[in-house]
């Protein structure tokens, strides 16, 4: 149900007259301003919450991403040096411990001089 206006006339006639009324405006104007400042911090507040809720989230997909990226390549090396099998690079003769072919790195040997030749030729022994 609307609230009926009263008119000039109609305040007049009531015995608070038109001070009341003024009186009445400051207070509702005071806890407006009031309620204003709370909306305010109160919504601040939610802003903040929602930040710490995309970092928590953020700090806890981080390293399961992470893992997912770089940890099937350590498991498959880890499960070749331990029980070989299927999916395992196979050494080849030709290839040489330095990722050289065979025929290259002999090919090289010879303008290596002194303690390089030597720990090449320990490399290529192994």
């Amino acid at each position: 149900m609307p609230i009926p206006a009263i008119t000039p006339a109609e305040e007049s006639k009531h015995p608070s007259g038109s001070g009341a009324v003024h009186d009445l405006l400051e207070k509702n104007l005071k806890w407006s301003q009031i309620i204003y400042e709370q909306n305010r911090k109160i919504s601040r507040r939610l802003t903040w919450l929602a930040v710490g809720s995309w970092l928590r989230l953020l700090i806890l997909l981080t390293p399961i991403i992470l893992g997912l990226i770089f940890l099937p390549p350590l498991v498959r090396k880890a499960r070749c040096a331990i029980i070989g099998g299927a999916g395992c690079p196979q050494s080849s003769p030709t290839a040489a411990p330095f990722g050289l072919p065979l025929s290259e790195l002999q090919r090289l040997l010879p303008q290596l001089q002194g303690e390089a030749a030597g720990a090449v030729l320990k490399q290529i022994q192994r």
